[in-house]
């Protein structure tokens, strides 16, 4: 599609044959998580790290525009990789944070563990879908269907050409519910399309993840790198936001238990 460019610093994604050894380091803060869950994150973004160093997929030094296939490639070559965490150390200190009057206590988590990357595991379950249209014009609407082979979970998003995610599903609106197996699920409401402003053509992206067992990015708080759109839902402010979110929460479930879909239309004016 024209206009579309992937600006990429620093990245190159490797496979290797052998498990690479690596040490790698994670924090997570304790100013709105208990001790326990910014200990997991901890060692959730070390393992992370140790992917990075092993796989050569650092999601920071990416930059992506309009591009979200490259997008997902990044977020498979980080979530596939199966790592076997041999030691792994705890500590804290107190730290400064700006916004806040007094110092917040940060977890630092440093791991030693084997990374083999891009792992690959035979599914568990088959996942399709399709739109009842996928060339449009501003303002039209289309509609989504979505079929697994046992039944799941679904997490939807909208992925701009402007690199803004949008949750679709679940929402405020619309509470997750497990969709049956063998059968046709169609999201319950028209989704219109739009065109950004100036521009005569754009691209945008569908993206479906499903799984065993229900998670969610609506978190109890919105955290700092989200904002409230107008109509309820949540919106990242940068797509690298987007990145981050998403690779912790699908690293904490086995790729053999979720199935992931990219469905793309065009929108004209």
């Amino acid at each position: 599609m024209k206009g579309i460019m992937v600006l990429i610093l620093g990245m190159v994604l490797t496979l290797r044959a052998q498990p690479a050894l690596v040490t790698a380091t994670g924090q997570a803060s304790l100013e709105e998580l208990s001790q326990r869950e910014a200990v997991e994150k901890a060692l959730l973004r070390a393992r992370r790290q140790a992917i990075e160093k092993a796989c050569g997929a650092n999601i920071n030094a990416v930059t992506v525009v309009n591009n979200f296939t490259t997008m997902a490639d990044v977020i498979e070559n980080l979530t596939r990789a199966h790592v076997e965490v041999l030691d792994s150390t705890i500590s804290f200190t107190q730290e400064k944070i700006p916004g806040y009057a007094q110092p917040v206590l940060i977890v630092h988590a440093t791991i030693t563990a084997q990374v083999q990357c891009r792992v690959s595991r035979p599914p568990a379950f088959q996942l399709k879908g399709g739109l009842s249209r996928t060339t449009l014009m501003h303002g039209d609407t289309l509609h989504l269907w979505v079929q697994a082979t046992e039944p799941v979970y679904l997490n939807i998003f909208d992925v701009g050409e402007n690199g803004e995610v949008r949750v679709v599903y679940p929402s405020p609106f619309l509470q997750q519910q497990k969709i049956p197996a063998h059968t046709r699920w169609y999201f319950p409401f028209p989704l219109r399309a739009e065109c950004p402003e100036g521009k005569r053509r754009s691209g945008e992206w569908l993206y479906i993840i499903a799984t065993r067992t229900p998670i969610s990015m609506i978190p109890a708080k919105i955290r700092y790198q989200k904002v409230e759109t107008p109509e309820g839902g949540l919106m990242w402010k940068s797509s690298t936001a987007f990145l981050q979110d998403i690779v912790e929460t699908l690293m904490r479930i086995p790729p053999e238990d979720r199935q992931e879909l990219r469905l793309f239309f065009e929108v004209r004016r």
